[in-house]
């Protein structure tokens, strides 16, 4: 303070008081987590995934957690519908296409068969692609996910 209400900065130039060397030692206490032979890692995983949703639907209010309970199961169960529709019609397709390889007695059915190959063989891609997708919950779901993320952001920056 120089006067009365008039005030000045000040810089102290060795702020710095000596380091400290003193060292304390930390006791480290080991946790046995050896996974049983009986036991993988990969279902000790499992079960905690199935213990959270155990616990998130204990602590869920029931008016919130049906139709919650309810989206998934539909999801799920259309997941696994399309998924075994799409492999019985690839299996068909296959079999359709073998057909065609191994029929080559009139001209007909080879002129037929020349024809509707490349179809079959586009039509065997699809399906495969869709039973692939359907058939894996990880795919699945990341895209569905992925589809949702991008049609919240596509809304988003529509109506903002």
């Amino acid at each position: 303070m120089i006067s009365p209400n008039k005030y000045e900065e000040v810089f102290l130039a060795g702020n710095q008081s000596e380091e400290s060397k003193i060292s304390i030692n930390k006791k480290i206490i080991v946790k046995d987590n050896t996974v049983d032979s009986n036991e993988t890692i990969l279902d000790k995983g499992s079960e905690s995934i199935k213990n959270l949703g155990k616990m998130i639907e204990e602590k869920t209010p029931e008016i919130i957690a049906k139709p919650i309970i309810a989206t998934a199961s539909g999801i799920e169960d259309f997941r696994e519908n399309i998924g075994n529709a799409s492999k019985n019609t690839k299996e068909e397709t296959k079999k359709e296409l073998e057909d065609i390889k191994n029929t080559k007695n009139s001209e007909k059915t080879a002129e037929n068969g020349k024809l509707f190959t490349p179809f079959k063989y586009i039509k065997l891609f699809f399906f495969s692609l869709i039973s692939f997708i359907f058939n894996s919950k990880l795919i699945f779901y990341g895209l569905l996910l992925g589809i949702v993320f991008f049609l919240l952001r596509y809304l988003w920056h529509l109506i903002f």
